[in-house]
């Protein structure tokens, strides 16, 4: 479903507590989107008990509400990590959670 011409993708937010906590709290980092060719990341600074969040904002599966697949897949995971490995790696620490959704 959704509005004409518009369309819901599979989107796995991923929460890490990152290994340089005063880098990322909401006082020094600021919500972020991350254009790079054919890809957008977003997230949000550290926030108490859930930790830094990124994701794939323009990536995954057509789904709708119903169809999603809300279960981590094997492979979720990676493209975060290689974000955060790349643009951001002290956002890089243990793995909190992981929420998906359309």
């Amino acid at each position: 479903g959704g509005a004409r011409g518009l369309s819901r993708h599979r989107m796995v937010c991923v929460f890490t507590e990152p290994m340089a906590l005063s880098l990322f709290d909401a006082a020094s980092h600021s919500v972020y989107f991350w254009a790079r060719i054919f890809r957008v990341f977003a997230g949000f600074p550290h926030r108490d008990g859930l930790g830094v969040m990124t994701v794939h904002h323009d990536g995954g599966d057509l789904c709708t509400p119903e169809s999603v697949c809300r279960s981590v897949r094997p492979g979720d995971l990676d493209e975060a990590s290689a974000f955060f490995r790349r643009h951001m790696p002290r956002a890089l620490g243990r793995s909190r959670h992981t929420n998906v959704g359309p």
